[in-house]
């Protein structure tokens, strides 16, 4: 069903899906970028649902009540509680290690409008888990979004932010002018 609906979106709105995770990958953060519009939500999950994907993705425990709680399961949101003792990487580092397929949506920047830097959650969870990164887009200047080859990060941020900038470079927001640069606070810092 799921499947159906994503490709019958993803059409109407003349959206073409691209993927290229292997079959046999089970577990990945997916980076969701450029975020510049409230429609990239629609869009991405259209996009992975039209793939046979299925995305999961974060909502703070508090909007996770009635009456939003069976819609927002049934998109992917999984609840979260921020004040966790773990904090939120390593609670979510350890979710993803105990599940046995998952695939979590992130979107670094945040927001919809242009920030300084990412957030680096998306990296520091994928290398506590063990788990590769996927690079997700949706490009407005051509109509296409899907997912990149997975990626295992190497620990060398500056080294694994260069491959994930350039992969971005020509990738277009819905927004051009909201875009923020691809860039981590922890490359300056070391």
């Amino acid at each position: 069903m799921r499947r159906w609906v994503g490709k019958v979106v993803a059409r109407l709105a003349g959206w073409q899906a691209e993927s290229h995770i292997p079959r046999h990958t089970r577990k990945a953060v997916v980076i969701g970028a450029p975020h510049t519009s409230n429609w990239d939500g629609v869009f991405i999950v259209a996009l992975t649902w039209s793939l046979g994907l299925r995305l999961c993705w974060l909502v703070k425990q508090s909007a996770y009540r009635w009456p939003f709680r069976r819609i927002l399961r049934f998109l992917g949101a999984v609840p979260v509680d921020r004040r966790g003792a773990k904090g939120m990487v390593g609670m979510v580092a350890e979710q993803l290690t105990q599940a046995d397929a998952v695939f979590l949506a992130l979107a670094p920047e945040g927001t919809r409008e242009q920030v300084t830097y990412w957030r680096s959650g998306f990296y520091r969870i994928a290398l506590v888990a063990k788990v590769p990164l996927v690079l997700g887009y949706l490009d407005y200047g051509h109509k296409r979004g899907g997912l990149s080859e997975p990626f295992h990060p190497s620990g060398d941020i500056v080294a694994d932010m260069a491959h994930i900038r350039a992969f971005y470079e020509p990738i277009q927001g819905r927004h051009p002018e909201r875009m923020s640069p691809v860039r981590v606070r922890l490359e300056d810092q070391g």
